[in-house]
């Protein structure tokens, strides 16, 4: 849950270290703001899959995702087909200490 190399744990939340981000959302709600995040956990709930991740930046928030198998399924599949997607799964490790992060999402 919390690697020790990327997140610290301050007053029960998750902070990145400095420089390191795991998870960037956009919402339209929000406009052109980025919120910045750390994996909390991974629960099953019914027939779900539940990620759950704890925004760090500009404010701390838990988001939620559940996905059904059929989903999990989908966005595998999707991912398998795009050359791109497969060669940043076997290759992306390289970027885990300087990664560039892209604010076009």
């Amino acid at each position: 849950m919390n690697n020790a190399a990327e997140t610290v744990e301050k007053n029960g939340n998750i902070e990145p270290k400095e420089g390191y981000r795991s998870f960037c959302f956009r919402s339209t709600g929000l406009g052109k703001q980025i919120l910045y995040g750390e994996p909390l956990k991974i629960v099953i709930a019914e027939d779900m899959l539940i990620m759950m991740v704890q925004t760090t930046e500009p404010v701390q928030w838990v988001i939620r995702a559940g996905l059904t198998y059929r989903a999990l399924i989908r966005s595998a599949l999707l991912a398998l087909k795009n050359p791109a997607v497969i060669k940043f799964l076997l290759f992306g490790w390289m970027t885990v200490k300087k990664p560039k992060l892209t604010t076009d999402f």
